[in-house]
């Protein structure tokens, strides 16, 4: 496997397609090649790519990152949970945000704005996808120990619902 990276996704095209030519090149047209993407939108535009540069080309499948994520799933063995709707993850972030003591700055804030429990729920989804861990952030907060004292009680309730066969994208 190789991870490729550029700021410049003209450029990471060129090269992804420059090396998927140079595989088949070297292994024969029925080499198989998975490209993950990041959005479904760039599976349809990598399909196209493709075939525009190659024509037909055998063995070569692009999915999506949630595409990867389901086949690994589907192939294992183990009891996987199932990523839960967004709707369902703000009310857990809620119910935590509830639970939060009273002085909880965020709370004071959300109570204030109720809309803003949307807003953090990006916040959240976004520590939780760099692979942040809840008690690392809550020892190290610094200056944001509401932000780590929410986020941590939200994982805790989260491994509570992946024990009942939910969880969010990057649990998933």
């Amino acid at each position: 496997m190789k991870v490729v990276a550029h700021l410049d996704p003209v450029v990471l095209e060129g090269e992804l397609l420059r090396r998927i030519g140079e595989v088949k090149r070297e292994c024969g047209p029925p080499a198989p090649v998975l490209v993950v993407v990041p959005t479904s939108r760039l599976v349809d535009h990598m399909q196209r790519r493709l075939a525009e540069r190659f024509g037909a080309v055998l063995g070569v499948e692009i999915l999506h990152f949630h595409g990867l994520a389901r086949r690994l799933h589907e192939s294992s063995t183990a009891e996987c949970a199932e990523p839960a709707s967004s709707r369902v993850l703000t009310e857990l972030l809620r119910r935590c945000i509830g639970g939060l003591p009273e002085g909880n700055r965020l709370k004071q804030f959300v109570r204030q704005r109720p809309g803003a429990a949307t807003s953090l729920m990006s916040t959240i989804r976004d520590l939780r996808e760099a692979g942040v861990d809840p008690d690392s952030f809550r020892r190290q907060a610094g200056t944001a120990p509401d932000l780590a004292e929410l986020y941590h009680r939200y994982c805790s309730r989260l491994n509570g619902l992946s024990e009942r066969g939910l969880t969010d994208e990057a649990g998933y």
